[in-house]
């Protein structure tokens, strides 16, 4: 799934493209677009034909967009109020917009964000982020002309803000397996000959020291234009304030004076004492910088400063991505991009919510939720050699177990044959104990007798020759042909019908013949 984000400038409009893949995000592209002072209707222009290329290039994505304005063209507040309005919070912030802003409900579009909630003061302290409605309608009715409806629409504000939490927040696993990593039994028991012998494993197993970034007070400072900056304080994974600032002195040296000092200022409006431990750091984006870029800032406050180059997005094979000096200016593109993929730090939409589009749901959460039994098999197979042979057998036995049942009718029906065989073995036995001419014609029924028949008893009375059999055989009538060819026997016929069996399905027979006398 692709997502494209879109932010627009006085001068310039900057877009890119994200791809997902299966645990990484791709930077699949993107544009800077600079507007050269041009009039509304060539503005506008420039903008569907720019857009509309980007999309050609970078397909699937054109329900899936998101757009920024600027800062200074929104109105942030930070109010309190009581918990007890939270179950039906944006009515209550709509009959009451007029209190908090400028603006009636009439006139803006509004979101909000609850920043956190304080029980035992009974309150609820809240984003409240406002826009009049003409530069969000503005944009709605102009990419409709080339058929697109904006999936959001926020301020560079809050996308930055979710690019630097990508950006900072520690990478979230498909899966969870430090369970295992952490199973000694497992180790010790099982697979301590495997680690010895596959460093991979071993790798696996051995205790990686944990990538933390220390916990600091950011200050996200965006370039707007010229001499326009916005400033957002952010603190314990949430902005406490946002203010857009000038600064016209040209002199690197006193320009990042001139944000040092704003920053200072707005650390006045946490909402609760600065924590003296926690260090306080600039983190630069808007416009493209080079990594000696904070090289200019007087010394004394130089290592406060950094420059916001470092996302979780992948140059896609077939892109050519982006260079580190391009990256701070894609700050908010990529922020915007990535709420089309993943969960955003702060959700905001200025879009009025009858207008928005439904959630697009992604094609990745459903290969992630199958890649636990994934794993789980290609633990199985990893470990199975050195798991204990019983556990192994069990598993096996239950797997054949459906087997097994299927084949009981089968088993019962071949016990049954047995004792049928059994049965004739003793007969011929006794026939044989019992007079030593009769083993010629046993030995002669036992040669011609087909391999697919047995008997199932035999008698033979000496007075009149007479040799008596019953038994199966697949084609009872080739039986007389058979017999008849002896040399031991003649006179062979039927003495019943011939019928079948119907466990057995062969052909049950009675065959009555005399014994030669020449060869008695």
């Amino acid at each position: 799934m692709r997502s494209i984000g879109i932010v627009f400038k006085q001068k310039e409009m900057c877009l890119v493209s994200l791809k997902e893949g299966l645990n990484k995000v791709y930077l699949d592209g993107y544009n800077i677009i600079p507007f050269m002072n041009l009039k509304k209707e060539d503005k506008e222009d420039a903008i569907l034909n720019n857009l509309e290329r980007f999309l050609k290039s970078h397909k699937g994505a054109r329900d899936n967009i998101f757009i920024a304005l600027p800062r200074d063209t929104a109105l942030i507040r930070f109010i309190n109020l009581p918990i007890a309005v939270e179950e039906n919070l944006r009515k209550s912030i709509e009959y009451e917009l007029d209190r908090h802003t400028p603006f009636s409900s009439d006139e803006a579009y509004f979101d909000y964000h609850v920043v956190r909630r304080i029980p035992e003061s009974g309150l609820i302290y809240i984003m409240l982020v406002t826009i009049k409605k003409d530069p969000v309608d503005y944009y709605i009715e102009l990419l409709k002309k080339i058929n697109i409806k904006p999936r959001n629409i926020e301020i560079t504000t809050t996308a930055l803000f979710n690019a630097f939490q990508d950006s900072v927040s520690p990478e979230k696993e498909l899966i969870n397996l430090n369970w295992l990593k952490k199973n000694k039994t497992l180790k010790e028991k099982y697979l301590k000959g495997l680690i010895k012998k596959s460093p991979e494993i071993a790798g696996f197993f051995k205790e990686q020291p944990e990538d933390q970034r220390q916990p600091s007070l950011d200050i996200l400072i965006e370039y707007l234009n010229d001499d326009k900056y916005e400033l957002n304080l952010t603190d314990k994974n949430s902005i406490y304030y946002s203010k857009v600032f000038n600064t016209a002195d040209k002199i690197p040296e006193k320009h990042f004076k001139e944000i040092y000092d704003n920053g200072l200022k707005s650390a006045l409006h946490l909402p609760f004492d600065k924590d003296s431990k926690k260090k306080t750091e600039f983190i630069l984006s808007g416009r493209e910088m080079e990594k000696d870029y904070t090289e200019h800032a007087p010394e004394e406050i130089k290592g406060f400063f950094s420059i916001m180059n470092k996302f979780k997005v992948t140059p896609a094979s077939d892109s050519d991505g982006a260079n580190t000096v391009v990256l701070p200016l894609l700050s908010v593109p990529i922020g915007l991009a990535l709420k089309g993929l993943k969960s955003a730090a702060l959700d905001i939409n200025l879009v009025p919510p009858n207008r928005r589009l439904k959630k697009k749901r992604s094609k990745r959460k459903l290969v992630i939720s199958a890649i636990p039994f994934i794993i789980l098999i290609l633990i199985a197979a990893l470990i199975s050699n050195s798991i204990n042979k019983t556990e192994l057998r069990e598993t096996a036995l239950d797997k054949e177990l459906k087997e097994y049942k299927l084949k009981a009718k089968n088993i019962d029906r071949l016990q049954n044959e047995t004792r049928k065989i059994e049965q004739s073995s003793i007969a011929i036995k006794n026939i044989k104990e019992s007079s030593i001419s009769k083993l010629k014609f046993i030995e002669e029924l036992t040669l011609i007798m087909p391999m697919d028949g047995w008997l199932s008893d035999f008698s033979y009375k000496v007075s009149n020759n007479k040799v008596k059999l019953s038994g199966y055989a697949v084609s009872a009538s080739k039986l007389i042909p058979i017999f008849e060819e002896s040399k031991l026997f003649e006179n062979v016929k039927f003495t019943s019908p011939i019928t079948t069996d119907r466990k057995s399905e062969k052909e049950k027979f009675r065959i009555e013949m005399t014994v030669s006398s020449e060869k008695k």
